[in-house]
Parts: C-alpha cells; sequence; structure tokens
C-alpha cells in the first residue's frame, strides 16, 4: 500500500492529509511549525473549524494511520506518494511570486524521492512552475528523471475555507495535469480514490496550474466590477444592492457584492502570478492589472468614506469600533484581510481610539503591530463608539439592528457604516447610517 506525505499542514494540507488517511492511506503530515505539529499529535484541535474535518483527523490519530512531523526528510525517505501543500506567497513590495517554502518542500522530496514515486504540487503557483521549476529541481537532487522514474503532476486545491473538507471530498472535480501523459494517468487514477465528483484530465501541469489562477482572476475582476459600480451609485443616489438583486434575475447576469476590499491568501495573489508570467512572454494584461489596483484601493476608499460621514456630523472625539478581521464572513481568517486594512488606514488618517471585533479571530499580527485592539467581546468593541464600521458579513453581525447598536454604544450621536450590506436602515435618535453602495438620496 502506498503511503503518503503531505508537504506543509495549514488550511489546505490538513485537508488533503485527512482526505487520504480517510480513503484507506497511512498518512504523514510534515510541518515546520514545531508547535502546530505538537498540537495535533495531542488531539489538541480546537482551532480546527470544520466538524468533519477534527473528526476524520482524530480518527487518523487515534487509529495511528495519521501522524503529524517536523522531520521531512524521514518522510520523503518512506512515502511513496508526495503532496506539497505549502504556503506560496507573494512579495508585496515587488509583486513577485515568493518561492522559498515551495523550493525548501522540494528540497526535501528530493532527498528521500525514490523510482515509482509520485509527487503532487497542490499550492497555487505562477504557470509553468511544476514543469520549469519543480521537475528540474527534483531531477537534479535525485537523479531520476519525470515520467520515467517517477510521476509529476500539479492538481490544484479547490477549496473553500470553513468547508474544505467537503469541497474536497465531495463537491467539486479534482483537476489534474501531468508532466507527461503518464504522470496524468497515475495522479488521476489516485485522486479519483479521493474525489466523489471524479477528476478532470487537462493536458498538462501549466494548463492545470492555469486553470486554477483563471478561477481566482474571474472573482477578482467581477468583486472590482461591482466595487466600481457600487461607488459609483453612491454619488448617483441609488442603492446598488437593489440593483444587484433586479438585475441578477436575467440569466447571463451575476453582479457580485462589493465591499472594502478582497482578501485571503488566493485572490490577491492569482493575477500576480499570472502577471509575473504574462511580463515574461511580452503579454500586456491590462484588465487584470486594472482589477488590481480597484480592489486594492477600496480599504483607502473606504476609510474616506467613513471620514466623509464622521466629518459632516462633526464627530471630533473619535471612537472607532470596526466590526470584522477575518478576510470574508464566518471564518477565523484574517490574511490580507480588507478589514484589516481598512482598521491601520483609518489609524493613519486620525482615528486613535480604534477597537477590532471579531468573533472567530483571536489574534491578527498586522493589528498587533499598528497598536489596535483585537477583542472577541462586542460589548467592549462598541461600548462609546460613535463609529461603527461594519466590515466582514459575520452571521452574527447580520442579527444586529441600529438601535441595538445605539444601546451597546452608549453614545448621544453614533455613526454607522455598512460595508457589506447586511444591516437594516431604520429611523433611530441619534444614530446616523450609511451603507457602501447606497446613494444619500436612495430610498
Amino acid at each position: 500500500m502506498d503511503s503518503v506525505a503531505v508537504y506543509g499542514v495549514g488550511r489546505v494540507g490538513l485537508v488533503l492529509a485527512a482526505a487520504w488517511c480517510k480513503a484507506g492511506y497511512n498518512v504523514v503530515g510534515v510541518d515546520v511549525n514545531s508547535e502546530l505539529v505538537e498540537r495535533l499529535n495531542s488531539l489538541n484541535l480546537e482551532f480546527v473549524e470544520e466538524q468533519i474535518l477534527r473528526e476524520v483527523v482524530k480518527e487518523g490519530l487515534k487509529a495511528k494511520t495519521l501522524t503529524f512531523t517536523t522531520d521531512g526528510l524521514s518522510a520523503s525517505k518512506n512515502a511513496t506518494i508526495h503532496l506539497i501543500a505549502v504556503p506560496t506567497p507573494i512579495d508585496w513590495q515587488s509583486k513577485k511570486f515568493d518561492s522559498s517554502f515551495l523550493d525548501s518542500a522540494v528540497e526535501t522530496i528530493s532527498t528521500g524521492l525514490k523510482k515509482g514515486d509520485t509527487v503532487i504540487l497542490e499550492s497555487s503557483v505562477p504557470p509553468g512552475t511544476t514543469k520549469n521549476s519543480v521537475k528540474p529541481r527534483l531531477e537534479r537532487k535525485s537523479g531520476l528523471v519525470a515520467e520515467e522514474d517517477f510521476y509529476l503532476a500539479f492538481s490544484p486545491e479547490r477549496v473553500y475555507v470553513g468547508r474544505a473538507y467537503e469541497d474536497l471530498v465531495k463537491r467539486y472535480p479534482k483537476i489534474v495535469g501531468g508532466v507527461g501523459p503518464k504522470s496524468t494517468e497515475r495522479v488521476a487514477t489516485l485522486y479519483s480514490k479521493i474525489a466523489e465528483k471524479g477528476v478532470i484530465r487537462v493536458r498538462d501541469s501549466t494548463t492545470a496550474e492555469t486553470t486554477k489562477l483563471f478561477e481566482g482572476i474571474y472573482r477578482d475582476v467581477n468583486i472590482a466590477l461591482a466595487n466600481e459600480l457600487a461607488l459609483f451609485c453612491q454619488t448617483l443616489g441609488v442603492n446598488y444592492y437593489e440593483i444587484q438583486k433586479a438585475a441578477n434575475t436575467q440569466p447571463y447576469c451575476h453582479l457580485h457584492s462589493p465591499g472594502p476590499g478582497v482578501g485571503g491568501m488566493c485572490i490577491p495573489l492569482y493575477p500576480y502570478f499570472v502577471l509575473e508570467a504574462a511580463k515574461e512572454i511580452g503579454v500586456q494584461l491590462p484588465l487584470v492589472s486594472l482589477t488590481r489596483s480597484i480592489n486594492e484601493s477600496m480599504p483607502s476608499v473606504t476609510a474616506d468614506f467613513v471620514l466623509s460621514y464622521a466629518r459632516s456630523l462633526e464627530l471630533r472625539e473619535l471612537k472607532l469600533a470596526i466590526l470584522g478581521a477575518a478576510y470574508r464572513g464566518n471564518i477565523s481568517d484574517s490574511r490580507n484581510s480588507p478589514a484589516v486594512e481598512l482598521a491601520i488606514t483609518l489609524k493613519k488618517k486620525g482615528f486613535e481610539n480604534i477597537r477590532v471585533h471579531d468573533p472567530f479571530v483571536f489574534s491578527d499580527r498586522k493589528l498587533k503591530q499598528f497598536g489596535i485592539e483585537l477583542t472577541r467581546d462586542l460589548k467592549r468593541a462598541l461600548k462609546d463608539a460613535n463609529v461603527v464600521v461594519v466590515a466582514v458579513d459575520h452571521a452574527e453581525y447580520s442579527l444586529l439592528t441600529l438601535k441595538e447598536i445605539k444601546r451597546l454604544s452608549g453614545a448621544p450621536k453614533t455613526l454607522v457604516v455598512d460595508t457589506k450590506g447586511i444591516l437594516k436602515a431604520e429611523n433611530v435618535d441619534g444614530v446616523f447610517f450609511a451603507a457602501l453602495g447606497v446613494g444619500k438620496t436612495s430610498s
């Protein structure tokens, strides 16, 4: 029976490890984070959001068919299937791909690579990475040849944070593209045992890499369109959400919802992966580039929106509560969160007294760096706040009323700004309500 090593057991890697374990394989999860490895091996799984994922991981650990380690070299020597799920960030200064985590994982795998082994890259990467970078690195160190001695393919993770296990196993087909036909078939056969929706074989690894990136770029473009149209609606004096609802009854129209930006480790990065590859082959992608500019400007645009209303109400002693730190609703992931960027931007623009509330996020490095308090206590966040900004569409916030916000605040005059379109406008003494995408004269 093949044994599996998963390199990187974060939000994606842990799901992969669990799914392969559930399918009957012996799995070892490898991570450089010794604290994470210790928590997992000791069954300390409170930080795992998905109940089904917690259950599968717990079953595997108790049955000893799933283990976690920091010893990647041992894992690479003992495993026959190697899955790479390490972070693949960009350098935000240069906007270029940072391959350091991937290079380290490939180096570790190449040290223990054996004839007949299979290597699958799951982490999102610029087009051509599997063929032009991973393949020669593996071959050079191991002395083996892809397609002849070992199999190598790209199979993108296609999961949504908060329901990742079911996405992988039940919801989406798996896309597979190898560096050659043998690798494609080998990995497709393996994944047919995991993915209930089946496997889509594409021409090669570069095709598979690009497919994943285009999925994210599609979302990025449509969110930018929503943001641009929402800002237009504000000035025009109409309600974007009313228009969105009406327009989307037409089957070829799917207007997205606007907001203070786009976060996470996927959508904000993928355009830059493609733009980097495009530059290398002399291709211009002005829409992709403009889309990023629009979405990256939204925290600043939203901050200006908040400030314009605060000044018009002559709120001089500004005490601000931002509701939400995650990059989207009902998850605990705050990486590249526009809500966090909004808080930092408002501090830079003069807000001194800021509290950020989130029911799921325990800590955030950037908020801490800027001295902005993060709390899970809604009453504490809202106490004395005369500016309240809903920055994330957590279900908990959609249950709030302006009256309740006013009561918890206790401030004589309160500005409430909804950037996600989840609060209902109502007449409450001492409360002024504004919503991103809703014009002042809109009824």
